[in-house]
């Protein structure tokens, strides 16, 4: 990931992904298309270098340009996304595993 200025992450689908969020946070400045149930506003939330993208071949190219652009002012790893787990320990605290627990107990 470190040797890489831009990612390109699209989708035809309203499904958020995975690879981008992980790029971005990794501090990979990311072009991933928008969607009608995925707006701008929505991936400039998560992380400031993703770089939404209209879907259409004129949107997509400007997003590419912009995200190369902006590769020498990203976030860091460290601060590159908001709202996500960043360790095990995080997404899997103790409530979870309880409650998954629980789960597995009822089959």
């Amino acid at each position: 990931m470190q040797d890489y200025s831009v990612g390109l992450s699209l989708m035809a689908t309203p499904h958020p992904g995975v690879v981008h969020f992980e790029w971005a946070a990794a501090g990979l400045a990311t072009v991933v298309n928008t969607t009608p149930e995925r707006a701008p506003a929505f991936f400039h939330a998560r992380s400031p270098n993703l770089v939404p993208a209209q879907p259409t071949v004129a949107g997509i190219a400007d997003a590419i340009e912009q995200a190369a652009k902006r590769t020498g002012g990203l976030e860091p790893p460290s601060a590159a996304i908001s709202g996500y787990p960043t360790s095990w320990n995080q997404a899997f605290d103790a409530a979870f595993m309880d409650q998954a627990m629980k789960l597995i107990a009822r089959c």
